[in-house]
């Protein structure tokens, strides 16, 4: 009888023991189910998005705005929308009716979570140029100019095609950067859309010319002046005195013929003489 009863109280407490580990388990599983949901719901609602954060539309027209969730569409019914300008903007169910010129902001909530898309109803599309230039204008890199339309409405807007080009401030100014050609365009919204677009030609910046200056290599010898032939005083000094003195030598020489008298030595002192004067001339040309 005793071994009976030990052996029902063994059988009751494993099976306490398998519920209560049968019990943790489904804890558990619960607790992971939990936390994933709650994390799926956190991740999914910082993902929600409208496609267009601002959209246009005609007067009478519609639209249907898109919501997505990490890029998988969502079916806008399950969000409660709202127009903040009923009068020019109605919207069901994420479509977009436009009933009149105007600007309206359309929400769409659910479960405290909000997305919002601008709308703008126009009556149409109209181009506009700019004051003071057509459709084209050039400007030099490192220099400005102002674009205005001749017409704008609410809400002026400009955009440049390429920021490396030139870039465009919110109110019109330009700043040329580099070479090239860029586009810029300006939208507004009114009773229509207004658009100008301009072609901006960016010159190069006139760059300074450098200063050239030579220079020789190691290897390369400093080019060498030849002095001109120059006669100094001295040289005719001595010069003179070698004629003088050969005169003298050659005086008795040319007097002997003529005999020594005054008359014959006078004349060969002439001649002598005259030797000199044309050897002087002939070295001043040579000079």
């Amino acid at each position: 009888m005793g071994d009976k009863k030990k052996e029902y109280r063994d059988k009751r407490t494993g099976m306490q023991t398998v519920r209560s580990v049968i019990f943790a388990i489904v804890l558990i599983i619960t607790g992971f189910i939990s936390i994933i949901y709650v994390a799926d719901n956190t991740y999914a609602a910082d993902e929600y998005r409208v496609h267009k954060s601002e959209v246009v539309v005609k007067t009478g027209a519609t639209y249907t705005v898109k919501i997505l969730n990490h890029d998988t569409k969502v079916s806008p019914k399950k969000f409660k929308w709202t127009s903040s300008n009923s009068k020019c903007v109605k919207v069901i169910n994420g479509r977009i009716y436009g009933l009149k010129p105007g600007q309206a902001t359309i929400t769409a909530q659910m479960s405290g979570l909000k997305v919002n898309c601008e709308v703008f109803v126009c009556n149409k599309t109209e181009t506009v140029l700019f004051k003071k230039y057509k459709k084209q204008v050039k400007v030099t890199a490192g220099k400005t100019v102002i674009l205005e339309p001749q017409k704008y409405g609410k809400r002026l807007t400009y955009t440049s095609s390429d920021k490396t080009v030139a870039t465009v401030s919110k109110k019109g100014k330009v700043t040329a950067k580099k070479a090239g050609n860029v586009k810029i365009t300006s939208v507004s919204y009114g009773t229509d859309r207004y658009v100008s677009e301009i072609e901006v030609i960016v010159l190069p910046a006139a760059s300074e010319t450098p200063e050239i200056t030579p220079t020789l290599t190691p290897d390369e010898p400093a080019p060498s002046v030849t002095p001109e032939p120059t006669v100094t005083v001295r040289m005719r000094e001595e010069t003179l005195m070698l004629f003088m003195r050969f005169s003298h030598e050659n005086l008795f020489a040319h007097a002997m013929p003529l005999g020594m008298c005054s008359e014959g030595f006078f004349i060969a002192k002439m001649q002598c003489q005259s030797q000199v004067l044309r050897r002087i001339q002939s070295e001043k040309l040579e000079e």
